[in-house]
């Protein structure tokens, strides 16, 4: 993602009035093989705005969720890829004779 389109994004949230919701990351989803050499700097790949459970001070959910615009790393990306391409391949084995 570069900043043209994350300035559409934000933009576009602006205009929807959703400009004050909270900026998070999605920490887990951002992995580079190069971690272990000491990468600390990685790209963003998906925002969007996104839905959560809240947590308690027990490590517990609570029943409230929250919205917020929501930066994902590589991981998601790869994740929904993985996913769509396991959607046509069941389409596909289905209509197979």
């Amino acid at each position: 993602m570069n900043i043209a389109e994350l300035h559409e994004i934000t933009g576009q949230l602006v205009k929807a009035g959703k400009g004050k919701r909270e900026v998070l990351v999605s920490k887990d989803t951002f992995t580079h093989p190069l971690e272990a050499d000491g990468c600390k700097i990685l790209p963003v790949e998906i925002a969007e705005l996104h839905a959560y459970e809240l947590m308690d001070d027990d490590g517990g959910f609570t029943d409230e969720q929250k919205v917020s615009l929501v930066l994902f790393g590589a991981a998601e990306r790869d994740e929904r890829i993985y996913a769509e391409q396991r959607k046509l391949n069941m389409k596909v084995s289905e209509s197979a004779p």
